[in-house]
């Protein structure tokens, strides 16, 4: 759309695409043209960015599991994390966030799949084959928010 040969010349700001020389267009106009093209590609991105002021988060997981040895089945007993929060704030809430983080990674990682037929058509398009936790089949868990002083946010609560 920009016409251009180096891709890494575009800079994007104000929601366009602006090239080396002023020309440009807008995201919406280039998501547009992608989606209703007949061979179109994916449009992808990274990035990523560690501030120099705020330190990395810290967290530990552990799980406590049974497993028959002779079926391979694999029962969650207990889940555990333990987060560098800062000063939690509200440590209601910030456990709440830590319990519904650890118990949708629980379901990604112990039972939820998309399952394909022979043909490429999911047969567990539904809550009926889909397998998610039950409230009933929950693991114990607990959250230790670790909270240490940290100067890099207000009030001292972490900036993470």
């Amino acid at each position: 759309m920009l016409n251009i040969k180096e891709p890494c010349s575009i800079e994007l700001r104000d929601r366009k695409a602006i090239a080396p020389d002023g020309s440009s267009v807008s995201i919406e106009d280039i998501a547009m043209e992608a989606f209703h093209l007949e061979d179109h590609e994916q449009i992808m991105g990274t990035a990523s960015y560690v501030s120099p002021e705020c330190p990395a988060p810290f967290a530990a997981q552990f799980a406590e599991i049974e497993m028959d040895i002779d079926t391979g089945q694999v029962t969650i007993i207990k889940l555990v994390m333990a987060v560098d929060c800062g000063v939690a704030i509200n440590p209601v809430t910030a456990s709440g966030q830590v319990e519904g983080g650890m118990l949708q990674a629980l379901g990604y990682a112990h039972c939820e799949e998309y399952a394909f037929d022979e043909t490429g058509k999911m047969i567990n398009d539904s809550l009926g084959p889909y397998k998610i936790y039950r409230a009933d089949e929950m693991p114990d868990f607990e959250v230790f928010l670790v909270q240490t002083m940290e100067d890099s946010g207000p009030l001292e609560q972490s900036c993470r």
